[in-house]
């Protein structure tokens, strides 16, 4: 049996849960918000933060990211700036999306 990959849309913390099954592998994040912290409590799943580009223009990273398995940068010099001032555990799991 071919299993099709699925992306599913959650718009409130409400619907989040009834998308939590046995096929489900990830969940795709693009905020950093206090509530999804109601979701990453299955830690069965990967929790990926796609980091929009005005996040955290600091370069440093709110604590609030380390619930998160990968945090995917919008940019290489976000991404530089961000593991700068990153421990070494957070460091490891701060991407790079590509293209732009």
């Amino acid at each position: 049996m071919k299993v099709t990959p699925h992306v599913y849309l959650a718009p409130t913390l409400a619907t989040l849960e009834s998308f939590v099954l046995p096929s489900l592998k990830a969940v795709l994040y693009v905020n950093d918000a206090e509530k999804n912290g109601h979701i990453v409590r299955f830690n069965e799943l990967t929790h990926i933060l796609f980091a929009q580009p005005g996040f955290a223009a600091s370069g440093r990273l709110p604590q609030s990211v380390s619930m998160y398995n990968l945090i995917v940068a919008p940019s290489v010099k976000r991404r530089e700036d961000w593991m700068e001032f990153a421990e070494d555990s957070l460091a490891k799991r701060i991407l790079y999306r590509g293209g732009g």
